[in-house]
């Protein structure tokens, strides 16, 4: 049927609303044009619709329906350089970063074929939005305008020391609505405490207040931040020192002395200058080190959220050093979701591999996994009246997935742990109620 006045029924033996009862059996999902009609059993659903104005569509045997997933911290831009950089420090990462993008061609070229691959695989994830960064914003958002995800596109920002004078320029940028869509929405990402001046993320935070514009920022994901913020010294001065090699000055003449310098950490620093009262959602991504003061810190703040990258993060030898808290954050409060991250530090964009992680080595509740990948990231990202969960109203973004489990114990603990534990491909991704899966994966 491609009348958009018809119905669809999608007909599972098990749904997963995510608001509302934990596990629906003998399921149905009512789409039209784009939209959740209603969610329930199937029994339910039938009568509701007159004759010839509904299509039912039945899933396989032991399938379960989902919200399409949503990936909160991603950078498509990386694509490129898959594979091509080996775990360790962060810092030598970041160089080597460096040296390989000054080594690429057309970068506008580079990174639209990213982000189109980056769109293709994460959908073939089961991924129906995600904030992506970009610092190519042009070329990033001339590709994610397309669709069809949804996408929140944070634009990058860098602006500390001689780069002070690039901020409004930046910020500009950043917020250019030349393409924006029904299908992405500008943000932007003061990036992190080591590249963005206090006095420059008071003033992003206070342009995009007015708009509810998304905000995302890179905090707490090093141990060395608060020694930089404090000395400017340290590890994460040594990119610093690359760029100003290259360009035949001093470092000092990039870090000058009038960059502001605090002992209070990273955490503290954003809370002074304004991050933590904007009525803009608000994204931390990875926040790897926070101490108990600065937990308390981040739970009094409102409508912020933190990224949790979890095998990105063993990339970098942080569960080497300590484990995360994302289990005290939940209890505290603090509404936590999974990403990505990018493919220049994670083999592939599977969500699903995210939870995997938690699932087997923490052995995660899968009934508090499933919110990561879901509602709480649309909520991370300004989204959750629109993703996230099965509701009537709400777009019709769902992806099926096959379980295996014995049917005496098909309950939802059971189900959602067979789908962690194998992190399958879905059977089927739906976006706005179109099919997906064998046109873009």
């Amino acid at each position: 049927m491609n009348d958009p006045a018809c119905v669809t029924i999608l007909i599972a033996d098990a749904l997963f609303p995510v608001d509302g009862p934990a596990i629906i059996g003998d399921a149905a999902v009512a789409m039209r044009a784009g939209r959740i009609l209603a969610v329930g059993t199937l029994r339910e659903l039938r009568g509701r619709y007159g004759p010839g104005e509904v299509e039912e569509m039945r899933l396989g045997k032991d399938v379960a329906l989902l919200p399409g997933l949503v990936n909160a911290h991603t950078h498509l831009e990386l694509g490129y350089l898959r594979g091509q950089i080996g775990p360790g420090h962060f810092v030598d990462w970041v160089k080597r970063l460096m040296e390989l993008t000054g080594a690429q061609g057309n970068m506008v070229e580079t990174v639209g074929r990213s982000v189109a691959e980056g769109i293709a695989e994460s959908i073939g994830y089961g991924v129906t939005t995600l904030g992506d960064i970009t610092k190519q914003v042009g070329a990033a958002r001339a590709i994610l305008r397309r669709g069809p995800m949804r996408v929140v596109s944070f634009g990058e920002i860098q602006a500390i020391g001689s780069r002070r004078g690039l901020l409004e320029e930046r910020l500009a940028a950043a917020l250019d609505r030349t393409h924006d869509t029904a299908t992405m929405r500008i943000g932007v990402s003061p990036h992190a405490p080591y590249t963005v001046e206090g006095t420059a993320l008071r003033r992003i935070v206070g342009a995009c207040a007015g708009e509810m514009i998304p905000l995302c920022i890179h905090l707490g994901e090093l141990r060395e931040e608060g020694e930089f913020l404090a000395s400017l010294g340290g590890r994460i001065r040594e990119p610093y020192e690359q760029i100003s090699a290259a360009l035949g000055v001093e470092t000092a003449a990039i870090l000058d002395e009038s960059i502001p310098r605090t002992d209070e950490g990273p955490v503290r620093w954003a809370k002074e200058h304004g991050l933590f009262d904007t009525p803009s959602p608000v994204v931390l991504a990875h926040v790897n080190y926070a101490d108990d003061e600065e937990l308390r810190i981040l739970a009094g703040a409102r409508g912020l959220s933190v990224a949790y990258c979890p095998r990105t993060r063993a990339f970098f030898g942080h569960d080497a050093i300590a484990p995360h808290r994302y289990r005290e954050m939940q209890e505290a409060g603090i509404r936590v979701a999974l990403g990505t991250d990018s493919l220049a530090s994670n083999p592939d964009l599977s969500l699903l591999r995210e939870a995997q992680m938690l699932l087997r080595r923490d052995s995660a509740d899968p009934s508090v996994l499933l919110p990561m990948i879901t509602r709480n990231g649309a909520e991370a990202l300004g989204l959750g009246g629109e993703r996230g969960t099965l509701a009537p109203g709400k777009d019709a973004d769902l992806c099926a997935f096959a379980y295996t489990c014995p049917p005496y114990r098909a309950e939802a603990a059971t189900i959602l742990a067979s789908i962690f534990d194998r992190a399958p491909r879905p059977e089927q991704v739906w976006i706005r109620g179109v099919p997906q899966v064998g046109q873009t994966a």
